[in-house]
């Protein structure tokens, strides 16, 4: 007899033997078994890939020029921002235009900012989807750099300035995106743009990777309680981040590869490493509640406001 021949014997025998609810028990299992391998394999690895979204209003109508070193500038396009870096999408009238915030902390890095600005500024007002700011929120001691405690700063501040934001990207200064189809917006889930630097010749060094530039919604970030504010020195905070968003959302969102495109601004070491992220990564989910936008008013003391042509810079002084 084949092999199909004995299968189906033995198949027969089984189903004979079994009743319907022990039946219906093995079918259950195979479904939970084979039902997750016909699904992206992004799926996996707790990020789902999806397209950029259908386009509000057309790309603006004028070229993106690039310098000596391949960032966009355009200075006509420059001279449309509003004083604190605020661009009022004046081409595009949607009623489901958001109003984003560019929260990017910072200090020490002014060559990078001026390149961010023109970058940014020209890419945004090309790509004509979304009424948004520029914050720039500078850590104004010479205590170690704490990056995600500056991003909760800039979260609180810049709606106790704009109480209309709905959108909000973190933004690293050295980060510039390449594809203009790459979309700075929120879309259902938090999102990780500029997934794929050429620093790394355009791959995803690990798949739960969530820094550098990302999307999330007020709601969604008051929800996870913001970013940790002990990440006191570099290293560790994007990675408790992600865990806060996994537990509260279960995956994050990217464009696929050919998008989400970025460079990265060469430049020296970041500084003081922090040393005690492996400890406070052991125990993310039992502070989620206690550290984070709920503590925030303890963490820092805003020392000053300024506006500027291309940007809006808010400098804290922090209290650890």
């Amino acid at each position: 007899m084949s092999i199909w021949t004995n299968l189906r014997i033995i198949l027969r025998k089984w189903n004979d033997r079994l009743n319907f609810i022990e039946k219906f028990i093995i079918f259950a299992l195979l479904v939970a078994f084979l039902f997750p391998l016909t699904l992206p394999n992004s799926y996996h690895f707790g990020y789902i890939e999806i397209h950029p979204p259908k386009l509000l209003c057309p790309h603006k109508q004028f070229n993106l020029y690039r310098n000596a070193n391949g960032y966009f500038n355009n200075s006509e396009q420059l001279a449309t921002v509003d004083y604190g870096g605020r661009y009022h999408n004046k081409h595009c009238d949607s009623n489901r235009k958001q109003r984003v915030a560019i929260i990017v902390p910072f200090r020490n890095r002014t060559e990078h900012l001026t390149i961010f600005l023109q970058h940014m500024h020209s890419f945004l007002i090309k790509q004509n989807q979304i009424d948004y700011q520029i914050f720039i929120i500078e850590q104004a001691d010479d205590k170690p750099f704490n990056r995600a405690n500056l991003l909760n700063i800039g979260f609180q501040e810049s709606l106790g300035l704009e109480h209309e934001i709905d959108c909000f990207i973190f933004h690293d200064v050295d980060i510039l995106p390449l594809n203009i189809e790459q979309t700075y917006s929120c879309t259902k889930l938090p999102k990780h743009l500029c997934s794929y630097l050429d620093k790394f010749r355009f791959v995803l060094i690990y798949p739960t990777l969530f820094g550098g530039v990302i999307t999330i919604s007020k709601e969604q970030f008051r929800h996870v309680n913001g970013y940790s504010n002990l990440y006191s020195g570099w290293g560790g905070e994007d990675d408790d981040f992600y865990q806060r968003i996994k537990h509260n959302f279960g995956l994050i969102e990217r464009y696929p590869q050919n998008v989400a495109r970025c460079t990265m601004i060469k430049h020296g070491h970041e500084g003081q490493s922090n040393v005690e992220r492996q400890k406070l990564l052991a125990n993310v989910l039992d502070r989620i509640s206690t550290d984070g936008l709920s503590t925030l008013n303890t963490t820092y003391v805003r020392k000053s406001i300024e506006f500027y042509p291309l940007y809006t810079k808010i400098q804290a002084i922090l209290n650890e």
